[in-house]
């Protein structure tokens, strides 16, 4: 996955309907002095993509700073900020109550940020992180298969046949099954 990639996806799909999202070059002199201070700690300003701001009453202590390389992630309980290349974004998922959702964004390693959001805001923020590991997983998987011994598997949700890249974790495109 390319820097240029990364910023085309994020300044394109960035989740704006929701007032605590802002993308380059409208993300304000504040956020970014925050962001840095805060969250994505000691990096230069001008290095940000994006931000989700998840604090409570405005300052940016808590959220999601976004770089062309690598992702910073701080929840309401996290004391320290959290780095992540964008390759260790593992799942999202969305759990809906009534007119609210909480969207949890899942790393690697297993650490997890919850984001609470409202209707359309709550779409597009899914939806956002849902393309984003789509779109670091896919790269990952061709560059890894492109390097890997292939093997014969077939997928274990719908049986179709394929030729793997050995330990790269690949999903069925037919029924979206690991395999």
């Amino acid at each position: 996955m390319t820097q240029a990639t990364i910023i085309s996806y994020i300044t394109k799909n960035f989740p704006l309907s929701d007032s605590r999202a802002s993308v380059r070059p409208n993300i304000s002199s504040g956020d970014l002095t925050s962001a840095v201070r805060n969250i994505a700690i000691g990096i230069p300003q001008d290095s940000i993509v994006g931000i989700i701001n998840l604090a409570v009453f405005g300052r940016l202590k808590n959220g999601f700073v976004f770089t062309d390389d690598l992702i910073y992630a701080k929840g309401n309980r996290d004391k320290t900020p959290q780095e992540h290349n964008y390759q260790n974004l593992a799942k999202v998922q969305r759990k809906n109550a009534g007119s609210r959702s909480t969207i949890t964004v899942t790393f690697s390693n297993n650490s997890s940020i919850e984001i609470l959001a409202l209707g359309e805001s709550a779409d597009e923020i899914f939806d956002f992180f849902e393309g984003l590991i789509e779109l670091a997983n896919s790269n990952q998987s061709e560059s890894d298969e492109d390097n890997s011994p292939k093997i014969s598997t077939s997928c274990t949700g719908c049986g179709a046949s394929y030729a793997q890249a050995v330990g790269t974790g690949a999903r069925c495109e037919w029924c979206d099954t690991s395999y």
